[in-house]
């Protein structure tokens, strides 16, 4: 099927979700009779229309959550560097074709707070090849967490003034210098009780023992304070044949030590270099903890105003109404997103076929990205109403799991509810979607859903609406 699942990395940036766990076996609701409550639930699930129903789902709750732009604009970061500001919005020519409208809460860089408001407006716009977006979104901003507000790369100057803000009343700064204040090198730091406080160890590696430390420096503090292990470079302009003198490593940002993928924070940033940079600790009292410079958590309300993503000519999704998202980033490398407590509509277009699915307050999809590795996760729960009026409620047998947004899921499973006992166990493999169907509720007298046919489809039937079972 041409343009079925095709996104690039440049689509993986702008979708921007969390890291993938381990695969995990897929569970088969029907091998063993399960109860299943009885509910408000009104699709009717025969053999015939089970096809169609789980080729609703996948468009209308799977792909539309991959292709439509919920997440692709939200702060000033995510402005494209050649959008010109005409009066109160930016105006961008898309790289292949169509234009659009950008409107900021605050110039980047800057800490955003609850109550910002961001929006966008397509025209024809397609920046990945085979991808075309129209339509609206407008969002603002409930609730912000975490020690970069900026969403970008933060920098150890304001990670270290955010951590400040995190205590009630005054605080302490230590960080690898010595008594003269003059900066050493140390590898690692650690934390030992004394007295009604803490020491702070500095550790330098041996060369001969990798896993052995020594420590070459220590520092008793007591109260509120933050410990800072600085990333160091040597100073040539000082240094001597018998000593070594150190200074702050340049082009570093905290919390990004050892961590793979700086690479790609070069190209998303626009960066000639990113090095990993200085760890932060908070200490109160006498517990310590390593915090996330580049971490962070936000939270908006959303509303989509004929939002549509035209997929290679193939399909198209067009959604209307609200929800709220959520999205965390782990070192601005791994994602994690999130829509729930909504109360929107996404109408799948394919050929002369259309068909409408509504999704409320029950419902939530949460979606992870890798960019390091380009895989996506996805599971998903609550009710949804397909086409035809009949509401179902849907659940999580297993993540879905992708080796890429290019490529339809390797593994993962669920199961949607039907009336009554009626249901379709879902589960996918890189090849096939394979279905167990109970269409008649009952059929063993033990008051239980059992399955009454199982069969396997091909992806690219299902999604092409070419609707048979493999033999």
């Amino acid at each position: 099927m041409s343009g079925a699942f095709k996104v690039s990395i440049i689509a993986v940036f702008l979708f921007m979700f969390s890291a993938c766990s381990d695969i995990k076996d897929e569970l088969e609701i029907f091998k063993d009779d399960v109860d299943l409550d009885v509910n408000d639930r009104t699709l009717n699930i025969t053999k015939e229309n089970a096809q169609p129903i789980v080729y609703g789902f996948i468009q209308s709750s799977l792909r539309s959550f991959l292709y439509l732009p919920l997440f692709n604009f939200l702060d000033s970061s995510d402005l494209p560097d050649t959008a010109l500001l005409v009066d109160d919005e930016y105006l961008y020519d898309c790289s292949l074709g169509g234009r659009a409208f950008y409107s900021l809460a605050r110039p980047d860089g800057e800490e955003y707070r609850a109550g910002d408001r961001f929006a966008v407006r397509y025209e024809s716009c397609e920046q990945t090849e085979g991808v075309t977006f129209d339509g609206a979104i407008s969002l603002t901003y409930s609730e912000i967490d975490g020690l970069n507000e900026s969403f970008s790369l933060n920098s150890s100057e304001r990670c270290e003034a955010n951590l400040g803000k995190t205590f009630d009343g005054s605080y302490s700064v230590y960080e690898n210098r010595d008594d003269s204040g003059e900066l050493f090198w140390a590898d690692d730091v650690r934390f030992a009780l004394v007295g009604n406080g803490l020491e702070i160890q500095y550790l330098k590696r041996s060369e001969s023992a990798p896993f052995d430390n020594e420590i070459i420096f220590t520092k008793e503090v007591f109260g509120n304070s933050i410990v800072a292990l600085r990333a160091l470079e040597e100073d040539e302009s000082r240094s001597g044949e018998s000593q070594v003198r150190y200074k702050i490593k340049e082009n570093a940002y905290p919390s990004l030590k050892g961590v793979d993928g700086l690479d790609l924070l070069e190209v998303i940033y626009d960066l000639d270099e990113v090095n990993g940079g200085d760890e932060f600790y908070r200490l109160t009292g006498r517990t310590s903890s390593q915090v996330e410079c580049q971490s962070y958590e936000r939270y908006a309300n959303l509303r989509a105003s004929n939002l549509i993503s035209t997929v290679a000519d193939d399909v198209t999704f067009v959604m209307n109404g609200t929800t709220k998202i959520y999205q965390s980033s782990e070192r601005l490398l791994q994602f994690s997103e999130r829509v729930y407590d909504g109360n929107y509509n996404v109408r799948v277009l394919q050929g002369i076929d259309e068909r409408s699915y509504a999704f409320g307050e029950s419902y939530s999809a949460a979606k992870g990205v890798d960019t390091t590795r380009s895989p996506y996760s996805y599971s998903v729960t609550g009710g949804m109403t397909f086409d035809g009026g009949g509401y179902a409620e849907l659940e999580k047998l297993s993540t879905t799991y992708s080796s890429g947004l290019s490529t339809p899921p390797s593994s993962g499973g669920f199961v949607i509810l039907g009336k009554g006992l009626e249901a379709i166990s879902v589960n996918f493999d890189s090849e096939t979607v394979s279905l167990a169907i109970d269409y008649n509720g009952d059929s063993t007298g033990d008051g239980l859903s059992d399955a009454d046919a199982t069969f396997d489809s091909y992806w690219y039937d299902i999604l092409d609406q070419n609707f048979r079972i493999i033999d």
